[in-house]
């Protein structure tokens, strides 16, 4: 019986049974760099950016929220996504998590990133802890959002969105819908007299707040608002008869600036609200009108409001009626009022960018997927899910469109092809099979796109086969896969002849981008899996599998057998397990360059494997 002595839980040794590939983390952060490689970071607790340290988070990484709890900032936080690599921030297997905040922090940068699904509470019913659902922001150096999306996220106080107070704070190219706040400001709120918003180009459409300003709150704090289109906010204070569903100002002598914008089919139609302060409005299209120098009330002609497209129709009175001091517009022409969308004209498909939609398209996107080095006239449409970032599942939408004019990309407020009901997670596991290993999953309906990445047994040239488009990427014993298929009722999703007595390992599996949850198959022997990256420098990701409950030890030991550093030391359940070495012996020093032995030990095996570090 091994001693059951505490395993640390720091960021780096938690050890949770997890989706293969995933790293858990929670506690009090240094900084670092989290990487698209070691994707998806799932939180298991609260997590701390330390004050005096930065956390740089790559492009394409997803952090999921396994347990409802907050992301606090008290250093920097830098997440610097792209436009086919977007950052996100989502549940994952909790049904909520507690929203972001950033108080007292250096300066922090979000780009090409999404919120969703937080819920902002607290039991004290402070603002200040009530307050921002998916971002509170206070008393911090300066916040830079852009070409970010906030969506779906609750407030008990105030700003479902994202809540500013005290901080000057930059927003353009953002889109904030859909959020929900029980006081005032259902979108944002910016609050205090040192409090400065500028936002330019963003939407702002279908939030709610319980009492006024559907879009926005203004409390004694200064705002200039460029180019944006507030559509669709509600404020339901007195039966909605007050007026603010875009936006009330109050608070101590606020000031707001608005220019080349469209406030329409907000609810109450009397849509600013001004309880103290100015807000001065020119050159924009305000539904019911609002005095102010080349400002309009007419129904700006959207191109497709319902269906959320906020480009001007041919005719708009919208079009070329801006501030002509405003720079102008890509065609040359006078600005517009509304979202400048000369860099968002594409047809959502051709990537090839020949003016159709075919499966040409299709095999690019997947092949861009796995090779970033293959060129694509327009990358931003083949982003057809909408969601910031390339997969397997747009090619196999593209695929649809293909076969189905009618259908409509999920970016166009058309529908993803939808997951089974009730069909929880589904299980994948390899088995040998007619000269080849399968990956087979227990329930193939809606499964049409997979990402992958496998561990080979050896670097010997894989080949992948069994799906209507499959493209891969090897570099020694790690390959990269995407397949896109349109036959949803085969078990298997892919097969690589069998070159090896040893399966590959799954390293990581995103299928349809993640909408359905993917779990590995129940280890009926002790498994210790290679590490990976191997070589490694500092860092590598250690995963290993039990059959039955109970004692585990994991230790690393030098060349001579002699004890490094011991990972696990405690009970654990039966399943996948992960484990990441930092390249430390106990004491916290950096080991030398040089090769070690894994040991994993349970009451009944023992399994080791050798690891080079590469200093």
């Amino acid at each position: 019986m091994f001693s059951s002595r505490a395993v640390a839980t720091g960021m780096f040794l938690l050890v949770v049974p997890s989706l293969a590939g995933a790293i858990s983390v929670s506690g009090d952060l240094t900084t670092q760099a989290w990487t698209k490689a070691r994707s998806p970071y799932r939180v298991t607790g609260k997590v701390t950016v330390l004050s005096g340290e930065t956390l740089t988070i790559e492009p394409g990484v997803d952090v999921l929220f396994d347990a409802d709890v907050q992301f606090h900032v008290r250093g920097r936080i830098l997440a610097l996504g792209a436009p086919l690599d977007s950052i996100r921030f989502l549940r994952g297997f909790a049904s909520k998590w507690g929203g972001m905040r950033i108080v007292k922090a250096d300066s922090s940068v979000f780009s090409y990133a999404r919120f969703s699904d937080s819920h902002r509470r607290d039991a004290s019913g402070k603002w200040e802890d009530t307050s921002g659902g998916a971002l509170f922001v206070d008393s911090s150096a300066a916040l830079t959002i852009s070409n970010t999306v906030i969506s779906k996220n609750i407030a008990d106080g105030y700003g479902g969105g994202i809540c500013i107070a005290r901080t000057k704070a930059t927003l353009s190219e953002c889109t904030i819908a859909d959020n929900s706040a029980a006081e005032y400001g259902g979108g944002l709120s910016n609050n205090y007299a040192t409090a400065s918003l500028t936002m330019t180009n963003c939407l702002i459409v279908g939030n709610t707040s319980v009492k006024y300003g559907g879009a926005m709150e203004n409390w004694g704090a200064k705002a200039d608002i460029q180019r944006c289109v507030f559509f669709g906010n509600t404020a339901t204070q007195s039966g909605g008869t007050s007026g603010g569903s875009m936006l009330i100002s109050w608070g101590t002598n606020p000031t707001l600036t608005m220019r080349n914008s469209i406030v329409w089919g907000n609810k109450p139609t009397n849509a600013i609200r001004v309880d103290a302060g100015t807000v001065t409005a020119t050159y924009s299209d305000v539904q019911s009108g609002y005095a102010g120098t080349g400002n309009i009330s007419v129904d700006p002609q959207f191109a497709g409001a319902a269906a959320r497209d906020f480009r001007l129709a041919p005719g708009s009175p919208c079009t070329n009626t801006g501030d002509p001091s405003s720079p102008s517009d890509a065609d040359g022409s006078r600005a517009d009022m509304g979202i400048d969308w000369s860099s968002h004209r594409v047809l959502y498909g051709d990537v090839s960018g020949d003016g159709t939609i075919s499966a040409n398209d299709a095999s690019l996107v997947v092949r861009r997927v796995v090779d970033n080095t293959v060129s694509l006239a327009v990358p931003l449409a083949g982003d057809v899910t909408g969601n910031g970032s390339l997969s397997a599942y747009d090619a196999a939408l593209i695929l649809r469109k293909v076969t189905d004019l009618t259908y409509r990309f999920p970016v166009e407020r058309g529908s993803m092809k939808p997951a089974a009901p009730n069909s929880g997670a589904r299980y994948i596991w390899f088995e040998a099979s007619g000269g080849s290993w399968v990956l087979r999953i227990d329930n193939p309906s809606d499964v049409v796109a997979g990402d992958l990445v496998l561990s080979l047994p050896d670097d010997a040239p894989a080949r992948v086969e069994g799906a209507a488009m499959v493209c891969t990427r090897q570099e020694g014993r790690t390959l990269f896969v995407s397949f896109a298929r349109q036959d949803d009722a085969s078990p298997v999703l892919i097969s690589l002849p069998i070159g090896s007595v040893t399966p590959p390992v799954v390293a990581r599996f995103l299928c349809n981008e993640g909408t359905i949850t993917v779990r590995y198959g129940q280890p009926t022997s002790l498994a210790l899996e290679q590490n990976f990256p191997n070589p490694f420098n500092p860092t590598t990701l250690v995963r290993f599998a039990i059959p039955e409950a109970g004692d585990v030890r994991l230790s690393i030991h030098a060349a001579n057998g002699q004890l490094v550093r011991t990972l696990v030391d405690h009970p654990l359940p039966s399943g996948n397990h992960e484990v990441v070495w930092d390249g430390k012996d106990a004491l916290g020093r950096e080991v030398a360059s040089g090769v070690y032995v894994c040991r994993l030990r349970t009451e009944q095996a023992e399994a080791t494997r050798r690891m080079t570090l590469v200093r």
